[in-house]
């Protein structure tokens, strides 16, 4: 039997060493492309784990960077906040001393030109009127932005007797001024130059500043009449004949009804500045585009109940 086993084997063993070498081979052969497989999917797993941690590194740096931001936001605004109420802590306990020059020099030079032109007038009109006892300030937060800060005054218990009045509020802004931090006051908070006009041959109208306040604006305008009439700028029966108009298109009306004729009055060929105070309030989110005016171009002619042309007039600010 063994003998017929050599026999097959010396009579096929060149198909069966073939078969062998082919199965042989073949293994290898898909060995190696298992291994290169096995080595694209862990070069592919690391190359995803390797993103994925760079991703979660550069996210944590991020937020680290972001709340770093925030923090030293947080802390500048904090000690804003802290410098400011000592300032304005300073400023009173100046006014409770009768230290009045020293309290003066710490307003701002807009607040001086508008409310307090000189000592005297700050003294009967601020000084007197809120330290005529021994006062306390409470400070409140930053409000509108922009180092505006509400403040109320109140009579000093312990000095007083225990009596009270009435607390008195006021609106104070902080600015720099000639690298110091300056005071307005009485809710007054500062002076922009603006400086736009509006001609023809007949009418020029310059506006040059406005003097913003919490509750309104004063603007200062200028207006020159080419004309051989008397004008008069609006007709003071209606607050909407000067106006002043945002980007939104929302108005805001004057108050002439509080100024006198005359002062509306301009006369032939002359020239007349004046101030005109409008119910805007102070917000920073409000642009305003134009001053509008309804001008009465013939004065003597509206005041004789003649025919007369009303011009309607506007200034891009």
């Amino acid at each position: 039997m063994i003998n017929n086993l050599f026999r097959k084997y010396n009579q096929n063993k060149r198909g069966l060493w073939t078969i062998i070498i082919v199965i042989v081979f073949s293994y290898v052969i898909i060995q190696a492309v298992y291994g290169l497989l096995r080595n694209i999917k862990e070069k592919k797993r690391e190359e995803l784990i390797n993103q994925i941690n760079e991703n979660t590194q550069i996210s944590s740096n991020s937020n680290l960077e972001n709340n770093t931001q925030d923090t030293n936001s947080e802390i500048t605004t904090d000690t804003t906040r802290k410098n400011s109420k000592k300032l304005i802590e300073q400023f009173v306990k100046y006014c409770n001393n009768n230290q009045i020059e020293d309290a003066y020099g710490m307003i701002s030079k807009d607040c001086k030109t508008v409310l307090f032109p000189n000592i005297n007038i700050f003294k009967n009109n601020y000084i007197k009127k809120i330290f005529n006892q021994n006062k306390t300030v409470k400070v409140e937060k930053e409000i509108y932005g922009n180092g505006i800060y509400k403040v109320t005054y109140m009579n000093n218990i312990l000095q007083s007797g225990g009596k009270s009045d009435k607390q008195r509020i006021d609106y104070i802004y902080i600015t720099d001024e000639d690298e110091n931090k300056v005071l307005s006051l009485n809710k007054f908070l500062y002076i922009k130059k603006i400086g736009t006009e509006s001609k023809n041959k007949r009418l020029n109208i310059e506006v040059i500043e406005k003097q913003i306040f919490i509750d309104y604006e004063i603007y200062t305008i200028k207006i020159t009449n080419n004309t051989e009439n008397e004008i008069l700028i609006a007709n003071q029966n209606d607050v909407n004949n000067i106006n002043l108009t945002d980007e939104n298109d929302v108005k805001y009306s004057s108050y002439i009804d509080e100024l006198a004729t005359e002062i509306l009055v301009v006369q032939q060929n002359g020239t007349k500045t004046i101030n005109i105070k409008f119910n805007k309030t102070f917000n920073t989110d409000r642009k305003i585009k134009y001053m509008n005016f309804n001008v009465i171009m013939d004065y003597n002619a509206y005041i004789k109940g003649q025919d007369f042309e009303t011009l309607k007039y506007s200034v891009q600010l």
